[in-house]
């Protein structure tokens, strides 16, 4: 007996106690059940130790059952606390911040791509106006930039005055035409006609009349060679030309007096655009080029005495939804009051039948009575409307009316 029991308590004391056992089992995973390990082992340590006390086993399983149970408190003490952090987080909202956070801009590979339209150049009369406005008085007191742009336009026209090539930062060292179109969609319709292309002076001195038909681009139409050839309007320089030529062959009685030329009435032709271009640097303002009525020539009248060009009338067909702009109008002033304008403007109105025709006149030109005579009536006056283009000495009235004959 005695070596049994020694035998008995070597085996209790080499069996782990059941307070190591719990500490091992605090270490394990929380879906590990603690009631299972405790039957486990109770039915093992039961299994094991038959010969322990009812005394021991009562004493010891009373202590796991407090054990649980404090373990139990400790974990619902833990769990309210941590409950009311949460709530206190939710109600105890942070301080705002003083600073002002925006949105983050979107990476440069992110956005996307707008083709961006470019910007159209000035012109070389815009160039000339905006020089003009500029005040010398006050270019000492101006700032850096703007005395700076000043000198770049000056040197600009001073260059262009003397033929001399301008700077041209976006063509730099390309082969490119030296003179720069305006847009056509521009906003003013006289916008369109500019240019620096006069031609040659045989070119500007005489027209050009050949029998052939025209082509028009526009109506893709086959125009005949004439409107009109009149051989009994008799201007008053040509009445001047004939007392003249008699005066002079008065002591030849040979001398016969040649036949009347007739005045031709034409659509417009490639050979007439210098001339037309010298009449209107001449008569409006410099610069002016007329090559884009070449596209619509239907509504076009050139009136030729021989090879000389004595009058002109331009028409746009389609400057807006049913309406049409008279763009030039023009008869020298020594052929004027012989009725050479005014089939002119009737052969224009008859070319757009059916539209409104829309022009612009200066407030002090005559011819506003020629345009009332064909019902055109005034619908606005406009302040410094050729402010824009005319040349700062001129002596021409800035001012215009704007005058519609309604279909």
């Amino acid at each position: 007996m005695d070596i049994e029991d020694d035998s008995i308590l070597n085996e209790q004391s080499d069996t782990p106690s059941l307070s190591d056992l719990i500490r091992d089992c605090q270490y394990q995973s929380n879906n590990f059940h603690f009631s299972q390990l405790l039957d486990d082992f109770t039915t093992e340590w039961v299994s094991n130790t038959d010969t322990t006390s009812e005394s021991n086993s009562n004493f010891k399983t009373d202590q796991i059952k407090e054990e649980e149970e404090e373990e139990d408190e400790e974990r619902e003490r833990l769990y309210e606390v941590d409950s009311t952090d949460s709530m206190s987080s939710i109600q105890e909202q942070p301080a705002t911040s003083l600073f002002n956070v925006g949105n983050q801009r979107p990476w440069p590979w992110q956005k996307n791509r707008i083709i961006e339209e470019k910007v159209p150049r000035m012109t070389n009369q815009e160039e000339a106006y905006l020089l003009q406005q500029v005040n010398k008085s006050a270019l000492n007191s101006a700032p850096p930039e703007i005395r700076r742009f000043y000198r770049k336009l000056a040197v600009r026209k001073l260059k262009r005055e003397y033929g001399l090539p301008l700077l041209d930062v976006d063509n730099f060292g390309l082969k490119t035409e030296s003179s720069h179109k305006s847009l056509t969609n521009s906003d003013r319709v006289l916008d369109r006609f500019f240019g620096d292309d006069l031609g040659l002076f045989e070119q500007r001195l005489q027209g050009y009349n050949e029998p052939t038909s025209v082509h028009s681009p526009y109506t893709n139409r086959l125009l005949k060679p004439f409107i009109r050839r009149d051989t009994s309007c008799r201007p008053l320089w040509l009445r001047v030309m004939e007392e003249l030529r008699i005066k002079v062959n008065k002591s030849n009685p040979r001398w016969k007096p040649p036949p009347a030329a007739p005045i031709d009435y034409s659509y417009v032709r490639p050979q007439h655009i210098p001339a037309i271009n010298s009449l209107c640097s001449q008569f409006f303002w410099p610069g002016i080029d007329l090559t884009e009525c070449l596209q619509y020539p239907d509504f076009s009248c050139v009136v030729l005495y021989k090879k000389l060009v004595i009058g002109f009338a331009i028409l746009v067909p389609d400057v807006g939804y049913n309406e049409a702009y008279i763009s030039f109008f023009l008869t020298r002033p020594e052929w004027r009051k012989s009725g050479i304008g005014t089939f002119m403007l009737y052969h224009l109105i008859q070319t757009c039948m059916g539209k409104d025709v829309t022009l612009h006149v200066s407030a002090t030109n005559p011819a506003l009575i020629l345009y009332q005579k064909f019902g055109f009536k005034v619908e606005e006056f406009i302040q410094d409307f050729y402010d824009k283009y005319m040349p700062p000495n001129s002596r021409e009235c800035r001012h215009a009316l704007f005058l519609r004959l309604s279909r």
